[in-house]
């Protein structure tokens, strides 16, 4: 295996305890999801998924007689919270995907509040909301805003926004009181260790095999179609996730971040299974026809339809600010609705029409499915 990519054996305890109590709190069982792959996979691949989803079902049936799905500060840490793949819990420690894994409890508390206070303090950076973390980018014409106006210019109302700016406000608190939630719920999810550890290590097997010969950002342009020389080659450290096991997230770095890259990638993914394959749901599908419907988000894809532009080009020829720009593209990159591609400094947006046009046939089949199923 290259120099370059390193496959991580170790199972982060506390993340793993998150995805599953959010999972099991917001009635996102993996039976369901077992039914909803087998859909749209090839029939080959029927028994090894069926089995590994199995395994994951008879933890988390497990995990259900034991949480307290009622408790106060079980629903306030993961009850879906601007999204439906978010919760509190799942902000506050989504800092790990940035960094290097701390093995020392106090160390990491101390990295998860550093990147968000990052997030908070810098005003070069612009706050987004992604399907499962709240993001942070510079602004593309250098341009800088304090925190309160960078919050009000999330997609989410009022009251989500006053939760947020307390919570982020209060970070180490809330860090310290999450982490007294988790550790009882840990210790019990590893009981389960021998069968989590066997499902990491062929994970890990097949990633170490596949980047002998392979590299990191064409598998990436292979999942999101994004253009290979968008980030340098470098040292990357991939990361199988075992109860998050149908999301792939690629963390590429940027001014945000060290001089690697992370790729979390879960462990029903092989090479060959695209990340859009993931079949949207319906609210997913309701906040994507949003996006579409929006007239400053469509006139821009309009515009890069079958072209390249970036930032300030865009801005020029719709009137908007490079700011209002780049919140847009944030948006539509979580959808997949745009590719981006860097090159002389600039960042160059062009639409995904195969993205867009799946998305939309997706919306017909459903809309007609449930249609058929409720005569």
């Amino acid at each position: 295996m290259a120099k370059q990519y390193i496959v991580e054996r170790n199972i982060d305890d506390l993340k793993e305890t998150i995805e599953l109590v959010f999972r099991i709190v917001n009635g996102k069982s993996y039976e369901q999801l077992k039914i909803d792959m087998l859909k749209r996979l090839d029939q080959k691949e029927h028994k090894s998924i069926s089995k590994l989803l199995d395994q994951l079902s008879k933890i988390e049936k497990d995990m259900r007689r034991y949480i307290d799905v009622e408790n106060k500060k079980i629903q306030f840490y993961f009850k879906e919270f601007l999204g439906e793949e978010l919760c509190v819990a799942k902000l506050l420690y989504q800092g790990v995907s940035y960094i290097k894994v701390q093995s020392d409890i106090e160390q990491k508390k101390k990295a998860l509040a550093k990147y968000i206070k990052r997030m908070m303090e810098d005003n070069s950076l612009e706050l987004s909301l992604a399907k499962n973390e709240l993001t942070a980018s510079p602004y593309e014409d250098g341009s800088e805003h304090p925190f309160l106006e960078r919050i009000d210019h999330l997609e989410c109302d009022s009251a989500r926004k006053w939760e947020l700016l307390y919570l982020l406000k209060n970070v180490e608190d809330y860090i310290e009181d999450l982490f007294r939630v988790l550790e009882p719920l840990s210790k019990r999810l590893m009981k389960h260790k021998t069968v989590l550890e066997t499902l990491l290590n062929n994970c890990c097997d097949y990633w170490e095999e596949y980047f002998k010969t392979e590299r990191l950002l064409l598998l990436i342009n292979k999942f999101y179609g994004l253009e290979e020389n968008s980030y340098k080659e470098m040292t990357a450290y991939i990361r199988p996730q075992i109860m998050d096991c149908d999301h792939v997230i690629f963390v590429g770095n940027d001014e945000t971040m060290g001089d690697y890259h992370i790729l979390e990638v879960g462990i029903t993914f092989d090479k060959d299974f695209n990340a859009a394959k993931k079949r949207p749901t319906n609210e997913q599908i309701c906040n994507g026809l949003k996006i579409l419907s929006d007239p400053s988000k469509f006139e821009i894809l309009k515009r890069i339809n079958g072209k390249k532009a970036y930032g300030q080009e865009l801005a020029q020829k719709t009137n908007l600010t490079t700011a209002t720009i780049s919140h847009h593209m944030n948006t539509l990159m979580s959808f997949g609705f745009i590719t981006i591609e860097k090159a002389d400094n600039k960042v160059f947006y062009s639409m995904n029409q195969k993205a867009i046009r799946e998305f939309l046939m997706t919306t017909v089949e459903v809309l007609v499915e449930e249609e058929t199923n409720e005569v």
